[in-house]
């Protein structure tokens, strides 16, 4: 333990941490930028976006969740699309331990949100992104998932092949670019099924993960993210 903790301070000495919004010292997001997030949540129609519908009706045909939870609305010059961009792009894996806190608050207002998932599934990265990023930063969040509402994360889902970040395009070409992109890499039968990722903007890529579960026989699949566009 004292040479972990040796180690531990040496480390911190030589590569110090700074918060990504305001330069202070200490931790990638300091405790007073993480007091200025609402975790409230974002509950909009997976399809249409309608505000504050979980899903149209209209829209229930043709989507394979059955709703969409978020915890801070995505601004791409904001706040949340700083944090997003510097634990995916930016590599600094040590915004985990906010965004714990994020997703442990956002669970603790909504205690009842999420009482009848079974698993948490991560959206995959496929094997060339994870080596160039180092780490899968949906599964990251999906075990923060797990530990606040106390349910196993199982990766039943394997990315087949490579595509193109999604960011760089537009709707239609997001859809084709995901399109049999995934596939089922163990059990999803009867399963009520929380399947996150970091953020949704058109919904593409939780709809195509979410098509593949239904495919193996999940009950029910229900999409999570940190941010929604």
């Amino acid at each position: 333990m004292y040479i972990n903790d040796m180690l531990n301070t040496l480390w911190e000495y030589v590569f110090p941490l700074f918060c990504v919004l305001c330069g202070r010292e200490g931790s990638a997001l300091c405790g007073r930028c993480l007091l200025t997030f609402d975790t409230s949540g974002v509950f909009d129609c997976p399809v249409c976006h309608e505000k504050g519908v979980v899903l149209c009706d209209d829209c229930a045909p043709s989507s394979y969740i059955d709703r969409h939870l978020a915890i801070l609305p995505y601004r791409h010059d904001g706040k949340s699309g700083t944090l997003i961009r510097e634990f995916k792009y930016g590599f600094v894996e040590s915004l985990t331990i906010p965004f714990g806190s994020l997703v442990h608050n956002f669970f603790n207002t909504h205690p009842s949100l999420c009482s009848s998932i079974d698993i948490i599934v991560p959206v995959p990265l496929h094997r060339r992104r994870c080596a160039e990023r180092g780490f899968n930063q949906a599964e990251r969040l999906a075990h923060l998932v797990g530990s606040a509402l106390d349910r196993p994360v199982v990766p039943l889902l394997a990315r087949t092949r490579h595509t193109t970040h999604q960011a760089r395009l537009k709707r239609e070409a997001r859809l084709s670019n995901v399109k049999d992109a995934f596939s089922l890499a163990g059990d999803a039968r009867d399963k009520t099924i929380l399947l996150v990722d970091d953020v949704f903007t058109t919904g593409s890529t939780i709809q195509e993960c979410a098509k593949v579960l239904a495919d193996g026989g999940a009950l029910r699949v229900s999409g999570f993210s940190m941010a929604r566009g």
